[in-house]
């Protein structure tokens, strides 16, 4: 089916003036272009190399209305189409394939397969060459004189080192039993677990994370409350190598973070966390963690990222992990991560759960080498997801009471063989990609009003404050359709410049830059721009007719607006002359005059802060700005607020 030409954006309430007829910009429809790979987010490793080219070479897979066309980074993307599969051609590359199934064709892509009517819809396929760690794609369509423009993000982690890590669920009895009486540790590794963990790092490099439950399993009497602080030197001395995270607040109920809400997650995660910097110091904390039953709904991660979490692992076999739907759930159990842009959130796969991925034969200690060597084969059939290899065991099974389980001895037989095959111990908290990763892309970019001049904005990446952002724009109704460098801002919108308000159809594209500069993925909005008839009154108060020329050239915008410390006057030139602009109380008083002098033609700003002519703040309330040239005039309404 094809897509819609247009939808039409809502515009704001005029406030202050009355309305007048206006003329809507409108935003070009994104859909019915349908990426299937790479998901947006996804990491990519060396693992992922399936082509005999030079660098990571990506498929770039997904289908479009019949008849659409696909450029791929400015270039033509390969098309199947119904010639092709009344032809019976079958197509291979990059991991993808396409071959006929009677009137239907079958596309196999690295992460599923997708069933075609040819009548309906084309596929494409391209290959793009991750260069960086930020591979922002470009993915334009064509139906019919319509384009389509939208990005898809993803990351390039060019590093072979192939590392792994061991996390021990449902910890508790460990603490208990340091401080029962009768059990006189005079160090952590007198305990028989932490012992043997410690032998595990001195002879293989393991690094062991231990998710705590607030209250003991088997203790059930005791809580973290009370575990001693009088290992706390140990713990931070070790810290390189033993960690202590969140897993949930007590055995009971399974799952309990399925339905959660954001104050019950957070209550769990900050009891147990206060706990731990009391008795173990801040460098033991796990910033990972994986919670019981890999539970955990969009609420509860929530709650979690913005305690200061930034990763979670991924959940094994029939198991479904916290929020996801089935297909970023698929996605986590084929490859290494996966970077959730609309949540703020980093998943790592699990791997290895040792009580499950040993068969009963290993029993006997003879067969544990030879198990763990045919895990680790299979594993390596999906080298995609085997960079980062996350060993799950549960700390019951690690009890010297529970010797029958073989748990150490299976453990120990898997961290020879992983040191065979070249991994190394690392706590993914410290890993220099994941943690250094540039910001999530823009947000909801969208049109913050239908009428001119064209204004962008957008929500920030969760849990993140980019230093600033980048604007370009592509001109889709001219020769010249290259990228160029429109404006930057530290706020989450932009006013366009007077150019951009001629008919046509534009494209923008934002980018969200860190302190660092480090340019994180871009979002594209595509805006079709009609002829004007009328010139804007901006700031929400109406529309002025254009008298001639010279006023259709000027244009005034405040923001932000509510204001509280501080707010931004822009306002951009046809011609240059002499310009006045003013605060006004609604009783016609001028409280400032903020500019008043020759200007060129262009982009001007003044920034306002909330003070009279003698410096005294003014008073919560509604103004207006005014901006006063030989040939116009314009007002916005703007509300302070204290």
């Amino acid at each position: 089916m094809r897509w819609p030409k247009v939808c039409r954006v809502a515009a704001l309430v005029a406030m202050a003036l009355p309305a007048l007829p206006r003329m809507p910009e409108e935003a070009v429809a994104q859909a019915d272009v349908e990426v299937l790979f790479p998901i947006d987010g996804q990491i990519l490793t060396p693992g992922c190399d399936r082509s005999a080219l030079p660098g990571l070479q990506i498929p770039v897979v997904g289908v479009v209305p019949a008849g659409a066309t696909v450029r791929v980074d400015g270039e033509a993307a390969a098309m199947y189409t119904s010639d092709d599969w009344r032809r019976g051609v079958r197509r291979d590359a990059g991991g993808v394939s396409l071959s006929p199934q009677g009137p239907r064709v079958r596309l196999d892509y690295p992460l599923g397969t997708r069933t075609v009517d040819p009548a309906e819809q084309s596929a494409f396929c391209f290959l793009v060459t991750a260069e960086g760690e930020v591979v922002d794609v470009e993915i334009e369509a064509s139906l019919d004189g319509e384009r389509a423009l939208q990005t898809c993000v993803v990351y390039y982690r060019d590093d072979p080192r192939r590392v792994y890590s061991l996390g021990v669920d449902d910890a508790g009895d460990v603490a208990a039993e340091l401080v029962r009486p009768g059990n006189r540790y005079t160090s952590l590794f007198d305990h028989p677990i932490l012992g043997f963990l410690r032998r595990m790092h001195q002879q293989y490099g393991c690094r062991v994370s231990f998710y705590l439950f607030y209250q003991a399993t088997v203790y059930r009497d005791f809580d973290l409350s009370q575990m001693t602080d009088r290992f706390r030197t140990e713990w931070e001395d070790n810290a390189s190598w033993l960690r202590l995270g969140f897993h949930a607040r007590q055995y009971e109920p399974v799952a309990p973070y399925a339905e959660a809400t954001y104050a019950q997650a957070q209550d769990d995660f900050a009891a147990v966390r206060a706990q731990v910097m009391r008795f173990a110091g801040p460098s033991a904390w796990d910033s990972f963690l994986r919670s019981h039953y890999w539970s955990g709904s969009a609420e509860a991660c929530r709650a979690w990222r913005d305690a200061g979490i930034r990763g979670l692992y991924g959940a094994l076999g029939r198991h479904r992990g916290y929020y996801l739907d089935p297909v970023h759930d698929e996605l986590l159990r084929r490859y290494d991560y996966w970077r959730d842009h609309d949540e703020g959130l980093l998943f790592v796969q699990t791997d290895v759960w040792l009580e499950n991925d040993f068969p009963a034969a290993a029993y006997d200690s003879s067969l544990f080498r030879a198990a763990a060597s045919a895990r680790l084969d299979s594993l390596m059939q999906r080298p995609e997801g085997a960079q980062n290899v996350q060993v799950l065991t549960h700390e019951w099974f690690l009890q010297p009471g529970n010797s029958h389980w073989n748990t150490p001895e299976r453990l120990e037989a898997l961290l020879a063989e992983l040191t065979a095959r070249g991994y190394q111990g690392a706590f993914d908290a410290d890993d220099p990609f994941l943690c250094g990763l540039p910001p999530a892309p823009p947000r909801n970019l969208r049109l913050e009003d239908g009428r001119r001049p064209v204004i962008l904005a957008w929500e920030p990446p969760p849990a993140e404050t980019p230093a600033q952002y980048q604007v370009w724009r592509r001109d889709l109704s001219a020769a010249d359709r290259s990228w160029v460098l429109v404006g930057q801002t530290q706020e989450p919108r932009f006013v366009a410049a007077l150019a951009d308000t001629e008919a046509g159809v534009r494209a923008y594209r934002v980018y969200a830059l860190d302190e660092r500069g480090k340019r994180g993925g871009s979002r594209i909005l595509t805006v079709r721009l009609p002829p004007a008839t009328s010139v804007r009154d901006e700031g929400g108060t109406g529309l002025l007719p254009a008298a001639d020329g010279a006023a259709a050239d000027v244009t005034l915008a405040v923001y932000p607006n509510p204001m509280n410390q501080q707010t931004t006057v822009r306002y951009c030139l046809g011609s240059g002359g002499r310009v006045r602009v003013d605060v006004v109380a609604v009783s016609g008083q001028i409280v400032r005059t903020l500019r008043d002098c020759q200007c060129p033609a262009g982009e001007h700003e003044v920034v306002w802060d909330g003070t009279d002519r003698p410096g005294h703040l003014v008073a919560s309330g509604v103004y207006l700005c005014r901006l006063r040239t030989q040939t116009c005039r314009r007002v916005c309404r703007l509300v302070v607020l204290h």
